[in-house]
């Protein structure tokens, strides 16, 4: 599975907390840096469950397997899913949900999980395994 993480570096952020914020959400991943328009974009792109073992234990500590589960499914479309992040939270360690782009105010981090060989609901249920009956 490839995992993403990326968002946009505002001209007032630093480079380098935002490159922390995403090797907070993204355990082990490669970080590059590129221009998209006007925007400049940081972007840590790493493969298989150990890119997401951070976010793995980060949502059981937090007790946020559920609205991550529902987000990850409602986002999901073919082989991929999609889910926003904040920035600022994740800078800090914390992973919080965002619904939409306007509840981070630096702009989201968008993690991006594409399957390779599984399929994507088999990724989320290892992920975020549904917890109530």
């Amino acid at each position: 599975m490839l995992v993403r993480a990326y968002t946009r570096v505002n001209p007032t952020e630093s480079r380098e907390k935002v490159e922390k914020a995403l090797k907070n959400i993204v355990s082990k991943g490669k970080i590059r840096c590129f221009r998209k328009g006007d925007v400049d974009v940081l972007e840590i792109e790493g493969y298989g469950e150990e890119s997401l073992e951070t976010i793995f234990y980060k949502i059981r500590q937090k007790k946020i397997v559920d609205s991550f589960r529902k987000l990850l499914r409602r986002n999901r479309g073919g082989n991929e899913t999609v889910i926003m992040l904040n920035k600022q939270s994740a800078y800090v360690g914390v992973i919080t949900v965002c619904e939409t782009e306007k509840e981070s105010p630096l702009g989201p981090v968008f993690l991006q999980i594409k399957s390779q060989n599984q399929k994507i609901e088999e990724i989320i249920d290892w992920l975020a395994p549904e917890t109530k009956a």
